[in-house]
C-alpha cells in the first residue's frame, strides 16, 4: 500500500510545479521549476540536472525519464493525492449506504419469515377448523377439537 501521508509530505515539500524539460544542447537536459522570463531564459530553480557526459557531475538521465519525471511534479501528485482521498470517502459513503440498504433488506426478511410463520400457522388452524365442522359422532369431533387446539397453540 502507498503510504498517502508521506507521498503528500514530499510532494510538499519539494520545488513547487508545474516543472518542464529544458533541452540545453546535445545529450543535455534539466528538469526546471518552470519559470522562465520574456526570452523564455530559465530563471527559476533546476530541480535536476542531467548530462549524458559520463565525466559530469550531474547524472545521467534519458530524456524520456526526464519529461516523466517533469510530469510527475509535486502539483500533480498533490492533484493524485486529492482525488485518491475524495475516492475513499465516496468508497465510505456508498459502503455505509450499502450497510444501510443490508440492514432494511435484512429486517424485511425477518418480517417475511414471520408472516410466513403466521400464515402457516392460520393455514393450519383453517384446516382444523374446518375439519371440525364436517366431522359427525363424537369421536370424531374430539380428535377434530384437539386438532382445532393444537393448532391454536
Amino acid at each position: 500500500m502507498i503510504d498517502t501521508t508521506k507521498l503528500r509530505e514530499l510532494a510538499q515539500q519539494a520545488t513547487p510545479g508545474p516543472w518542464e524539460v529544458v533541452y540545453c544542447d546535445i545529450g543535455r537536459h534539466e528538469i526546471c521549476d518552470g519559470n522562465f522570463n520574456a526570452d523564455h531564459e530559465h530563471i527559476g530553480s533546476f530541480v535536476v540536472m542531467a548530462d549524458d557526459d559520463a565525466e559530469s557531475p550531474f547524472p545521467i538521465i534519458c530524456e524520456h525519464d526526464a519529461e516523466y519525471i517533469a510530469a510527475a511534479n509535486p502539483a500533480t501528485v498533490l492533484a493524485l493525492m486529492d482525488e485518491i482521498a475524495a475516492m475513499r470517502e465516496d468508497l465510505n459513503d456508498a459502503r455505509s449506504e450499502f450497510e444501510h440498504v443490508a440492514a432494511g433488506l435484512n429486517d424485511a426478511a425477518q418480517r417475511i419469515a414471520r408472516q410466513s410463520q403466521t400464515i402457516s400457522r392460520l393455514q393450519d388452524i383453517e384446516a382444523a377448523a374446518r375439519n371440525l365442522a364436517k366431522v359427525k359422532g363424537r369421536h370424531h369431533s374430539e380428535q377434530a377439537m384437539n386438532q382445532l387446539l393444537e393448532a391454536l397453540k
